[in-house]
């Protein structure tokens, strides 16, 4: 794995594929499967890289936590129209102060859903895996 501090800049997370969200209550981890757009040295940084030049395979860490909501608002396709289910929400708080806002969009790898995720966090961290993290595909 590679970590990549205070690169929030070089990332465009605002129609991302994402995993499941864990937070720790000092820190938030959230996965990315596809669709982030990343920038620069960052992007050389990655394996998995998608046919429109996205990518995805890492963990968007966000370190002391003040606020960390992750909102999930599932639909489903009957015939042409779309079904907007009811929204799902995860919200944690932290005690931290001095803090960046960081905002995300997209959907939930596995589900029709639209996610929307509202941080407050003193840092960010990009972690990059390597083809086989967190553990061997077969």
């Amino acid at each position: 794995m590679k970590v990549l501090k205070n690169c929030w800049g070089d990332l465009a997370a605002f129609d991302c594929q994402y995993g499941a969200p864990i937070f720790d209550g000092k820190d938030a981890y959230i996965y990315v499967n596809n669709w982030l757009g990343a920038f620069g040295d960052v992007e050389r940084e990655f394996h998995r890289r998608n046919d429109e030049g996205f990518v995805g395979h890492c963990l968007l860490v966000f370190k002391s936590i003040k606020r960390f909501d992750f909102d999930v608002r599932p639909y489903a396709k009957i015939d042409d129209s779309v079904s907007w289910g009811s929204p799902i929400k995860f919200n944690y708080t932290g005690d931290e102060s001095d803090v960046r806002v960081f905002e995300l969009s997209g959907s939930l790898h596995g589900f029709a859903s639209s996610v929307s995720i509202f941080i407050e966090a003193r840092e960010f961290e990009l972690h990059v895996l390597e083809l086989d993290e967190p553990a061997r595909q077969s």
